[in-house]
């Protein structure tokens, strides 16, 4: 069973730094560009940790 991972950032490029530090690891990275929606894929997707940016608009990574 590999690491299920939820990203919540709107950089392109962090997501892809993400998906390179966990390449060797074979996890299963899924990413939402929006606070918003982060409970509803964590819900579906089972995530074993989510990572969240502080900074995101609508809904910062603290209020997630």
């Amino acid at each position: 069973m590999s690491l299920r991972v939820l990203l919540a950032d709107e950089s392109d490029t962090i997501k892809k730094v993400f998906q390179l530090a966990l390449h060797d690891l074979s996890a299963e990275i899924k990413s939402v560009h929006s606070g918003l929606d982060v409970i509803d894929v964590a819900q579906s997707f089972q995530p074993d940790i989510i990572f969240a940016d502080v900074l995101l608009q609508k809904k910062n990574g603290y209020d997630t």
